[in-house]
């Protein structure tokens, strides 16, 4: 029997993605033109080029698929700790009573699903092509920029979800120390959840901030003339901040997926039940041995009676 622990899995398929992602963007700046070397491309960009394009398929491919596996191993590990805690009736409500945590984790789990589906959408359509010298919006950037909008607000629905949801057993475990029915340590919090909460906010504070400092940058140091002839010195500085800020985006959503080693903390897979194997191949090998015994038994009275039937006449 091969017995694997889910947890294990999330911070391997967090360093295979950040791995590649950073890959993907060295791999750019070798093999783009001199002209775009000197600025720092968004993740998208990056995908332009071979072999880059590639190596962003390969990076992007694999963590959707785990994406929507691992949000359904996370709401079946939830709802069987709802069951738990509410001894089958699962009528938990979050929210100061405005929902149900059946219902939020329902949700949670369709937004990640339609976030991984979005970020392989995302990941095989290309937002550019090599001989395209400017973001023209073509059909394959139209489809590739509304993959990015769908998966980015779906994964920002899904980590808020995700984190009311824990926020809400946490406690109810905690209520349930007080009340001496679980045999675990009395906290307020779980480090896992603290963790969730900032990620939260790091997403709500640098997401928005960035681009506004560069917004108000660019408008201060530029007039609206140079804005819209792109003379301004400082759009470069604009495309960076945004660069920079896609990327912090995605660090956090990559280390807010390194949460599900705590969702999966109790959770396993077996691969290969060799015990049961074994027990079903010695009952079929007895079912086999009784019925050989049977047919040889079978065919001595046959025996017999032939030669019973022979001396009668």
């Amino acid at each position: 029997m091969v017995v694997i622990k889910l947890k294990y899995i999330p911070p391997v398929i967090c360093s295979y993605t950040l791995v590649m992602l950073l890959f993907t963007v060295l791999v750019h700046f070798v093999t783009a033109p001199v002209e775009e070397i000197g600025r720092l491309p968004p993740l998208s960009e990056t995908a332009t080029y071979l072999p880059g394009r590639y190596i962003f398929i390969t990076a992007l491919i694999l963590p959707s698929i785990a994406m929507i596996l691992g949000a359904v191993a996370v709401f079946n590990s939830n709802r069987v700790l709802l069951s738990k805690i509410t001894h089958g009736a699962q009528r938990l409500i979050c929210c100061y009573g405005c929902c149900r945590i059946t219902g939020v984790n329902i949700t949670s789990l369709i937004s990640a699903i339609v976030a991984g589906i979005s970020l392989f959408g995302l990941a095989v359509v290309p937002l550019r092509n090599p001989d395209d010298n400017n973001l023209s919006l073509t059909l394959s950037a139209r489809v590739h920029l509304m993959f990015t909008f769908i998966f980015f607000v779906s994964i920002i629905v899904h980590m808020i979800l995700s984190t009311v949801t824990s926020i809400v057993f946490d406690r109810q475990l905690n209520q349930a120390v007080q009340n001496n029915d679980l045999s675990i340590s009395s906290r307020r919090l779980s480090g896992w959840v603290i963790f969730k909460i900032v990620i939260i906010c790091l997403v709500f504070i640098v997401w928005p901030l960035l681009p506004l400092i560069g917004l108000i940058v660019t408008v201060s140091s530029c007039s609206g003339a140079s804005i819209s002839a792109g003379t301004c010195g400082f759009l470069q500085f604009v495309t960076a901040v945004g660069a920079v800020d896609q990327y912090a985006f995605v660090l956090c959503i990559i280390l807010f997926m390194l949460t599900y080693m705590h969702e999966l903390r109790n959770s396993k897979m077996t691969l290969d039940d060799s015990d049961e194997y074994d027990e079903q191949l010695a009952a079929l090998r007895l079912g086999e041995h009784v019925f050989n015994e049977i047919e040889t038994d079978n065919g001595r009275l046959n025996d017999d009676e032939f030669e019973f039937n022979v001396n009668e006449q």
